[in-house]
């Protein structure tokens, strides 16, 4: 391996950067005194695929575990026994620890309440070695909440209700994760629309630089495809990073992680937006670890094979891999790459990330717009994707409880003169339902459907009514859809119904003049 020729790569391509070479970083002390002598604190370190372990176990204390979390360990040596020429080898460890070294950019800190701590559990007869180590605190990360981000449990409850473990918990208004019962899958990371669940060793910002990096144009290894790898909620990136099979081929390149529930229909679009040929999804053979956890993420790529289709893109680039230990679903899946050719993406660059709003709406917009889909209609999606809102005028009453608990503001009451109209905004919309489930006149349905031609353009007004003048003082008092069912319910009960057309103040003002010429009498 000349890794000369990797470190100037990386040098060149980060400047500043500095690259160690070191030897047997896997016997203890080695690495310690390595980073001591030469004044660094490694980032990346590409080692041989057994040094994550060993760190790990190395970390007997919650800061000691935090240091090990800031480094991800790149498999450099087993890439030596990859089918292809030097150069072709050389040339997918520069990729391997340049993605790995703009992931880790992203890396911001591992805070007290992301960590918890195991202990192993007796089976059988143990050695008194193995009854100390079981003493010893094992640790793993986990998402936390982001509070001044969360939007609170009296608004949105969509984390709480993707969580396949019921770890999510509500306590008043405030959303919490339960470390002890969070398993890590990620799940509630790809579904927050306030990007407030944060998983501090596999966030979406460093999911995208990896991505970034693994499909920076080179020349070579193309087409490039991504496997998105779960490697089951450990620490941090990296137990074997650089390769699912011994006899992979090398323009496929791993995406660690923790759990394949964390796959999102954005994060496959994304990865075909940077210059992705294939994206492969690479899952085990006897099924999720996760009970239930895959029926959410084959619902991302459906809906990602769909919206492909629409751009005129093959759906068969993306495919979901049994892992049974050999490399043979991966071989035919890169050779039906090979013979589809390039997208159309390739002709275009990135889109720009949008940091307001659900990151999937802006994407499908840029890519529909960039790929010239011409079609005026939606795309079928699940629950938790996108939704359109359909209101029923002859029920609504504008009573606004749909718009106080949407939980991304898709919907909106707006009162401008005489008028009360209920604003819908398809792009903000993820289908969550909660509109629909608290309406008390059932006046509402939810497609869960996405429709590109309607993402960019401004909210559509889809009910409108009336504002009902005080008798009194001409102040607005209520919309007259309201009103009015409530003057047919009073009719029917042989009611007054000339209240409903008094504004509060004088209501006040009438009644004190009462009780005032009451007390003159």
């Amino acid at each position: 391996m000349p890794l000369g020729e990797v470190s100037r790569f990386l040098e060149q391509r980060w400047p500043g950067l500095r690259v160690v070479l070191g030897d047997r970083l896997c016997e203890p002390g080695v690495l310690a005194r390595l980073v001591s002598e030469q004044g660094v604190k490694p980032a990346v370190i590409g080692a041989c695929p057994e040094l994550r372990s060993k760190l790990i176990s190395w970390a007997e204390t919650e800061d000691s575990f935090a240091e090990v979390c800031s480094m991800s360990v790149v498999d450099v040596v087993g890439q030596v026994s990859l089918p292809g020429s030097r150069s072709e080898l050389a040339e997918r460890v520069k990729l391997l620890l340049w993605s790995r070294a703009r992931r880790q950019s992203k890396f911001g800190g591992l805070p007290g309440e992301s960590v918890k701590a195991q202990f192993s559990r007796p089976q059988g007869k143990m050695s008194r070695r193995e009854l100390f180590e079981m003493l010893v605190p094992r640790y793993q990360v986990v998402p936390y909440i982001q509070r001044q981000r969360c939007a609170g449990a009296a608004t949105c409850r969509i984390c709480r209700e993707v969580c396949p473990f019921g770890a999510i918990v509500i306590d008043g208004t405030v959303v919490s994760v339960d470390r002890l019962a969070c398993r890590g899958c990620g799940a509630c990371v790809a579904v927050c629309p306030y990007e407030a669940v944060v998983y501090p060793t596999f966030s979406l910002d460093q999911l995208e630089s990896e991505l970034e990096g693994l499909l920076v144009e080179m020349g070579t290894l193309e087409p490039r495809i991504v496997a998105v790898t779960c490697r089951g909620g450990m620490c941090s990136p990296g137990d074997a990073a650089g390769s699912i099979g011994r006899e992979d081929p090398l323009n496929v390149l791993p995406l660690e992680v923790p759990c394949l529930s964390m796959v999102s229909c954005w994060l496959l679009l994304r990865a075909f937006d940077m210059g992705a040929q294939g994206v492969a999804l690479v899952a085990a053979s006897d099924g999720c670890q996760f009970d239930g956890a895959s029926a959410r993420w084959l619902r991302e790529v459906e809906l990602a094979r769909r919206l492909l289709e629409r751009w005129g893109i093959e759906p068969g680039r993306i495919e979901v891999l049994d892992w049974d230990g050999s490399s043979g679903s991966v071989k035919r899946f890169a050779q039906e790459i090979r013979g589809m050719g390039p997208t159309r993406l390739r002709e275009y660059r990135p889109a720009a990330v949008v940091d307001e709003g659900p990151a999937l709406a802006g994407l499908v917009l840029s890519l529909d717009t960039r790929l010239g889909a011409s079609q005026v209609g939606s795309v079928p999606c699940g629950r938790m994707q996108a939704g359109y809102v359909i209101v029923d005028g002859t029920q609504c009453t504008a009573c606004g409880l749909c718009a106080s608990d949407c939980p991304t503001g898709a919907l909106r009451w707006v009162a401008e003169g005489d008028s009360w109209s209920l604003l819908f905004d398809h792009a903000l919309c993820v289908g969550c339902g909660q509109c629909v489930e608290v309406c008390p006149e059932g006046c509402l349905k939810l497609d869960n459907v996405i429709a590109p031609d309607k993402l960019g353009g401004p909210a559509e007004v889809v009910f409108g009514t009336g504002m009902v003048k005080c008798r009194e003082c001409g102040a607005a008092v209520a919309p007259e859809a309201m009103v009015g069912r409530l003057r047919s319910k009073l009719a029917a009960a042989h009611g007054q119904t000339w209240q409903l057309e008094i504004c509060g103040a004088c209501k006040l003002k009438i009644r004190s003049g009462r009780e005032a010429g009451v007390s003159g009498a």
